[in-house]
C-alpha cells in the first residue's frame, strides 16, 4: 500500500471551501521528519511556484513544540503581517491553548500563552505541541506574479527567539470572482 509520491501534496493545493464561518477544518499533508516549529499555509498553492487566485483567503498555521529541557510558562507567538494582505481582515481562528491576541505596530500579530505549562518534549511528547491559525485576505489590486511570503518568531519563556520556515504563494491569476 501507500500512496505514490506523485500523488501527495494535492488535497492542499487549492482552498478548502467549508462555506461555514462557524466550523474550522484541518486537513493536512502527510509528512515525514519536519522541525516541529513550522508555518504552513493553505492553500498551499500549485506546482513550485505555489500558484493561487488573486482572491483566495490564507490561512496559517504556526505549529511549536516545546524541545527543551523542562516546562514552559509562556509563550508568545509574533508574525509581522506582509504588506500584501489586508490587516483589517486578519481574523484569530483557533489555538491548541488559551491565548491573548492583539495587532500592534507596523502590523505585527501577537499570541501569547500566559501559563500556559507546555512540557518539554522528553518529559511528555504528546503534550509538548502548541499551534496557532489566523485567516487574512490578499489585498485588492495586487499585481499578478507577486509573491505573498511570511514567517513567525517563536519565544519560549526568556529564551532566544525560534524563527519558522518561510511560507510563499505567488498570485497567478485573478479569479473569476474578482472581474466586475
Amino acid at each position: 500500500g501507500g500512496v505514490p509520491p506523485a500523488a501527495m501534496g494535492f488535497i492542499t493545493q487549492i482552498p478548502e471551501d467549508d462555506a461555514d464561518e462557524f466550523i474550522e477544518m484541518d486537513c493536512r499533508e502527510i509528512t515525514g521528519s519536519f522541525d516541529p516549529n513550522e508555518k504552513l499555509v493553505k492553500p498551499a498553492g500549485i506546482a513550485a511556484n505555489h500558484f493561487i487566485d488573486s482572491t483566495d483567503i490564507l490561512e496559517y498555521q504556526i505549529n511549536f513544540q516545546n524541545t527543551g529541557t523542562d516546562t514552559a510558562f509562556r509563550i508568545v507567538v509574533r508574525d509581522t503581517l506582509t504588506q500584501n494582505l489586508d490587516i483589517i481582515t486578519v481574523q484569530s481562528v483557533a489555538g491548541s491553548h488559551p491565548y491573548n491576541f492583539r495587532i500592534y505596530g507596523q502590523e505585527i500579530l501577537e499570541w501569547t500563552f500566559n501559563n500556559i505549562l507546555l512540557p518539554d518534549s522528553n518529559t511528555n511528547e504528546a503534550l509538548s505541541h502548541g499551534f496557532v491559525r489566523f485567516k487574512a485576505k490578499q489585498k485588492s489590486g495586487i499585481t499578478l506574479g507577486t509573491v505573498i511570503e511570511n514567517r513567525a518568531a517563536i519565544y519560549f519563556d526568556y529564551n532566544a527567539p525560534v524563527i519558522t520556515n518561510t511560507t510563499f504563494n505567488t498570485i497567478w491569476k485573478e479569479s473569476a470572482l474578482s472581474v466586475s
